[in-house]
């Protein structure tokens, strides 16, 4: 049984985080050429389904790679290749199943570093 990812998100990201339609088409093609590789949740859910947008740049607000096999997938590079298609910055947080551990990564236009995450508290509510 292996340690999977139980959900990510954004937590901070560039106005020029996205993807170009040329991009989008290309990782579409690796996504469906490699689809062994990836997890159950997997993909932005908003530049991937969406078909209708005629815009050549397609801004990224969530990255979805979670659930089953998404802990092998982010070993074997899958994570790193999906992200190798954006342009812009973004910082990203995994939770991992269990919520005892997070991972924290910067997307850099194509560019994937592994972060510490550190957690701090704000402002009184």
């Amino acid at each position: 049984m292996s340690y999977n990812i139980d959900h990510n998100e954004i937590i901070s990201r560039s106005d020029s985080f996205g993807i170009t339609r040329k991009n989008l088409t290309k990782l579409r093609r690796w996504a469906d050429q490699n689809e062994d590789k990836l997890p159950e949740g997997c993909l932005d859910g908003q530049c991937w389904y969406n078909d209708d947008s005629t815009d050549q740049f397609i801004p990224i607000h969530d990255i979805w790679f979670y659930g089953e096999g998404s802990g092998w997938a982010l070993e074997v590079g899958a994570f790193n290749k999906l992200c190798s298609y954006f342009s812009g910055t973004a910082d990203v947080v995994f939770y991992w199943e269990g919520g005892n551990s997070v991972s924290g990564y910067r997307i850099t236009d194509g560019k994937v570093t592994e972060h510490h995450v550190i957690v701090s508290l704000g402002d009184p509510v």
